[in-house]
Protein backbone atom coordinates (compact mmCIF):
# COMPACT_ATOMS: atom_id res chain seq x y z
CA UNK A 1 0.00 0.00 0.00
CA UNK A 2 2.64 2.14 0.97
CA UNK A 3 4.95 1.78 -1.61
CA UNK A 4 2.05 2.37 -4.52
CA UNK A 5 1.40 5.86 -2.30
CA UNK A 6 5.10 6.58 -2.87
CA UNK A 7 5.27 5.21 -6.60
CA UNK A 8 2.33 7.64 -7.15
CA UNK A 9 3.00 10.33 -5.74
CA UNK A 10 6.79 10.07 -7.14
CA UNK A 11 4.92 10.18 -10.38
CA UNK A 12 2.92 13.10 -10.10
CA UNK A 13 6.04 15.22 -8.79
CA UNK A 14 8.19 14.05 -11.68
CA UNK A 15 5.47 14.92 -14.29
CA UNK A 16 4.17 17.69 -12.19
CA UNK A 17 3.62 20.17 -14.92
CA UNK A 18 1.69 17.89 -16.90
CA UNK A 19 -0.37 16.86 -14.27
CA UNK A 20 -1.21 20.15 -12.96
CA UNK A 21 -1.86 22.09 -16.62
CA UNK A 22 -4.84 18.80 -16.85
CA UNK A 23 -6.24 19.19 -13.36
CA UNK A 24 -6.32 23.37 -13.51
CA UNK A 25 -7.85 23.62 -16.97
CA UNK A 26 -11.34 22.46 -14.58
CA UNK A 27 -10.37 23.22 -11.10
CA UNK A 28 -8.70 26.54 -11.43
CA UNK A 29 -11.88 28.38 -12.78
CA UNK A 30 -13.75 26.11 -10.72
CA UNK A 31 -12.16 27.29 -7.31
CA UNK A 32 -11.92 30.72 -8.23
CA UNK A 33 -16.36 31.43 -8.70
CA UNK A 34 -16.80 29.15 -5.84
CA UNK A 35 -14.44 31.59 -3.74
CA UNK A 36 -15.55 34.42 -4.98
CA UNK A 37 -19.06 33.66 -4.52
CA UNK A 38 -18.73 32.34 -1.02
CA UNK A 39 -16.69 35.83 0.07
CA UNK A 40 -18.92 38.13 -2.29
CA UNK A 41 -22.48 36.63 -3.28
CA UNK A 42 -23.37 33.44 -0.79
CA UNK A 43 -24.27 33.71 2.77
CA UNK A 44 -20.51 32.73 4.91
CA UNK A 45 -21.99 30.46 7.28
CA UNK A 46 -24.10 28.61 4.20
CA UNK A 47 -23.41 25.46 2.21
CA UNK A 48 -23.67 27.09 -1.35
CA UNK A 49 -19.96 27.60 -2.77
CA UNK A 50 -19.52 24.09 -1.01
CA UNK A 51 -22.46 23.00 -3.44
CA UNK A 52 -21.08 24.83 -6.40
CA UNK A 53 -17.76 23.35 -6.19
CA UNK A 54 -19.21 20.00 -5.59
CA UNK A 55 -21.40 20.56 -8.57
CA UNK A 56 -18.57 21.68 -11.05
CA UNK A 57 -16.48 18.32 -9.67
CA UNK A 58 -19.29 16.42 -10.33
CA UNK A 59 -19.70 17.24 -14.08
CA UNK A 60 -16.37 17.89 -15.28
CA UNK A 61 -14.46 16.18 -12.64
CA UNK A 62 -14.34 12.81 -15.19
CA UNK A 63 -12.82 14.61 -17.64
CA UNK A 64 -9.80 15.68 -15.99
CA UNK A 65 -9.15 12.08 -13.70
CA UNK A 66 -9.70 10.45 -17.19
CA UNK A 67 -6.96 12.81 -18.65
CA UNK A 68 -4.74 12.00 -15.38
CA UNK A 69 -5.39 8.17 -15.65
CA UNK A 70 -4.70 8.02 -19.67
CA UNK A 71 -1.46 10.19 -19.17
CA UNK A 72 0.08 8.31 -15.92
CA UNK A 73 -0.60 5.01 -17.78
CA UNK A 74 1.24 6.06 -20.64
CA UNK A 75 4.05 7.51 -18.49
CA UNK A 76 4.29 4.21 -16.77
CA UNK A 77 4.85 2.26 -19.77
CA UNK A 78 7.45 5.23 -20.73
CA UNK A 79 5.96 6.61 -23.34
CA UNK A 80 5.16 10.09 -24.24
CA UNK A 81 2.22 11.68 -23.42
CA UNK A 82 1.13 15.52 -24.22
CA UNK A 83 -1.19 18.09 -22.97
CA UNK A 84 -3.97 17.96 -25.87
CA UNK A 85 -3.59 14.39 -25.98
CA UNK A 86 -4.36 13.54 -22.48
CA UNK A 87 -7.46 15.87 -22.39
CA UNK A 88 -8.49 14.50 -25.71
CA UNK A 89 -8.99 11.15 -24.35
CA UNK A 90 -10.58 12.43 -21.45
CA UNK A 91 -13.18 14.84 -22.88
CA UNK A 92 -13.99 11.11 -25.46
CA UNK A 93 -14.52 9.11 -22.44
CA UNK A 94 -16.11 11.69 -20.16
CA UNK A 95 -19.62 11.36 -20.75
CA UNK A 96 -19.16 7.13 -19.97
CA UNK A 97 -17.04 8.30 -17.02
CA UNK A 98 -19.77 10.64 -16.36
CA UNK A 99 -22.33 7.67 -16.05
CA UNK A 100 -20.22 5.33 -14.20
CA UNK A 101 -19.63 7.57 -11.86
CA UNK A 102 -22.91 8.64 -10.87
CA UNK A 103 -24.17 4.85 -10.92
CA UNK A 104 -21.93 4.10 -8.69
CA UNK A 105 -21.97 7.31 -6.17
CA UNK A 106 -25.94 6.61 -6.00
CA UNK A 107 -25.37 2.96 -4.92
CA UNK A 108 -22.49 4.14 -2.36
CA UNK A 109 -25.15 6.84 -1.28
CA UNK A 110 -27.82 4.74 -0.40
CA UNK A 111 -24.96 2.16 1.42
CA UNK A 112 -24.20 5.24 3.75
CA UNK A 113 -27.55 6.43 3.96
CA UNK A 114 -28.43 2.31 5.24
CA UNK A 115 -25.74 1.59 7.64
CA UNK A 116 -22.71 3.81 6.50
CA UNK A 117 -20.43 0.36 6.16
CA UNK A 118 -22.02 -1.10 3.05
CA UNK A 119 -21.59 2.75 1.68
CA UNK A 120 -17.44 2.17 2.46
CA UNK A 121 -17.95 -1.66 1.03
CA UNK A 122 -18.94 -0.30 -2.37
CA UNK A 123 -16.74 2.80 -2.22
CA UNK A 124 -13.88 0.39 -2.04
CA UNK A 125 -15.31 -2.26 -4.98
CA UNK A 126 -15.84 0.96 -7.28
CA UNK A 127 -12.48 2.48 -6.51
CA UNK A 128 -11.35 1.16 -10.21
CA UNK A 129 -13.65 2.31 -12.33
CA UNK A 130 -11.62 5.43 -13.43
CA UNK A 131 -9.05 3.05 -14.91
CA UNK A 132 -11.30 0.56 -15.88
CA UNK A 133 -13.21 2.94 -17.89
CA UNK A 134 -10.29 4.61 -19.68
CA UNK A 135 -8.06 1.78 -20.16
CA UNK A 136 -10.71 -0.86 -21.22
CA UNK A 137 -13.51 1.40 -22.67
CA UNK A 138 -16.52 -0.59 -21.21
CA UNK A 139 -19.70 1.24 -19.97
CA UNK A 140 -21.09 1.49 -16.37
CA UNK A 141 -22.44 -1.56 -15.89
CA UNK A 142 -19.33 -3.23 -17.01
CA UNK A 143 -17.43 -0.90 -15.57
CA UNK A 144 -18.76 -1.54 -11.94
CA UNK A 145 -19.18 -5.24 -12.68
CA UNK A 146 -15.07 -5.53 -13.67
CA UNK A 147 -14.01 -2.81 -10.72
CA UNK A 148 -15.02 -5.39 -8.46
CA UNK A 149 -13.71 -8.21 -9.61
CA UNK A 150 -10.16 -6.40 -9.86
CA UNK A 151 -10.13 -5.20 -6.38
CA UNK A 152 -11.01 -9.08 -4.61
CA UNK A 153 -7.67 -9.42 -2.96
CA UNK A 154 -6.63 -5.73 -2.53
CA UNK A 155 -9.46 -4.33 -0.65
CA UNK A 156 -7.69 -3.56 2.86
CA UNK A 157 -5.12 -1.80 1.17
CA UNK A 158 -7.28 0.45 -0.74
CA UNK A 159 -9.35 1.22 1.85
CA UNK A 160 -5.94 1.80 3.72
CA UNK A 161 -5.07 3.92 1.18
CA UNK A 162 -8.37 5.86 1.47
CA UNK A 163 -7.85 6.43 4.95
CA UNK A 164 -4.25 7.81 4.15
CA UNK A 165 -5.70 10.24 1.84
CA UNK A 166 -8.88 11.37 3.62
CA UNK A 167 -6.45 12.00 6.53
CA UNK A 168 -3.80 13.59 4.79
CA UNK A 169 -5.54 16.05 2.75
CA UNK A 170 -8.20 16.52 5.85
CA UNK A 171 -4.90 17.79 7.73
CA UNK A 172 -3.83 19.83 4.88
CA UNK A 173 -6.87 21.63 4.53
CA UNK A 174 -7.54 22.45 7.93
CA UNK A 175 -4.39 23.91 8.75
CA UNK A 176 -4.77 26.05 5.47
CA UNK A 177 -8.01 27.10 6.98
CA UNK A 178 -6.84 27.96 9.93
CA UNK A 179 -3.99 30.11 8.56
CA UNK A 180 -6.40 31.98 6.03
CA UNK A 181 -8.45 33.14 9.17
CA UNK A 182 -5.30 34.08 11.03
CA UNK A 183 -4.24 36.53 8.31
CA UNK A 184 -7.74 38.04 7.85
CA UNK A 185 -8.24 38.45 11.58
CA UNK A 186 -5.06 39.81 11.77
CA UNK A 187 -5.99 42.30 9.03
CA UNK A 188 -2.65 41.48 6.55
CA UNK A 189 -5.54 40.27 3.56
CA UNK A 190 -8.65 41.58 2.92
CA UNK A 191 -11.93 39.51 1.63
CA UNK A 192 -10.33 39.72 -1.89
CA UNK A 193 -6.99 38.83 -0.12
CA UNK A 194 -8.87 35.42 1.21
CA UNK A 195 -10.43 34.50 -2.09
CA UNK A 196 -6.76 34.71 -3.74
CA UNK A 197 -5.40 32.46 -1.36
CA UNK A 198 -8.22 30.17 -0.83
CA UNK A 199 -8.06 29.54 -4.83
CA UNK A 200 -4.49 29.30 -4.85
CA UNK A 201 -4.82 26.30 -1.96
CA UNK A 202 -7.74 24.41 -3.29
CA UNK A 203 -6.03 24.33 -6.67
CA UNK A 204 -2.72 22.64 -5.36
CA UNK A 205 -4.60 20.15 -3.26
CA UNK A 206 -6.24 19.28 -6.42
CA UNK A 207 -3.12 18.61 -8.05
CA UNK A 208 -2.37 16.41 -5.72
CA UNK A 209 -5.20 14.71 -5.27
CA UNK A 210 -4.84 13.64 -8.93
CA UNK A 211 -2.11 11.40 -7.44
CA UNK A 212 -5.14 9.49 -5.83
CA UNK A 213 -6.06 8.48 -9.30
CA UNK A 214 -2.42 7.45 -10.21
CA UNK A 215 -2.44 5.32 -7.03
CA UNK A 216 -5.33 3.57 -7.98
CA UNK A 217 -4.56 3.46 -11.65
CA UNK A 218 -1.38 1.45 -9.86
CA UNK A 219 -3.89 -1.51 -7.86
CA UNK A 220 -5.30 -1.59 -11.26
CA UNK A 221 -2.59 -2.41 -13.25
CA UNK A 222 -1.33 -5.04 -10.46
CA UNK A 223 -4.80 -6.83 -10.52
CA UNK A 224 -4.64 -7.27 -14.67
CA UNK A 225 -1.45 -8.50 -14.09
CA UNK A 226 -2.02 -10.94 -11.51
CA UNK A 227 -4.96 -12.18 -13.76
CA UNK A 228 -3.14 -12.29 -16.54
CA UNK A 229 -0.40 -14.50 -14.98
CA UNK A 230 -3.11 -16.73 -13.57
Amino acid sequence: MFKKIRDGFALLVSHLGLFAAIVLTIRLPGNAVANYLDEYVFDPKGMEALQVNAGIEWVFGPLYVGAVVYAASRLLQQEEVRYGEAMGVGFRNWFFLWLAWLGAGLLIGVGLLLLVVPGIVLAVRYALIDSVVILNGPGPPVAWKRSNALTKGSRWPILGASVVFLMGFGLLWWLMEALVEELVLAGVIGLMGKVVMHTVWDCMLDVLLSGVAIVMLLFYLEAQQKGTSE
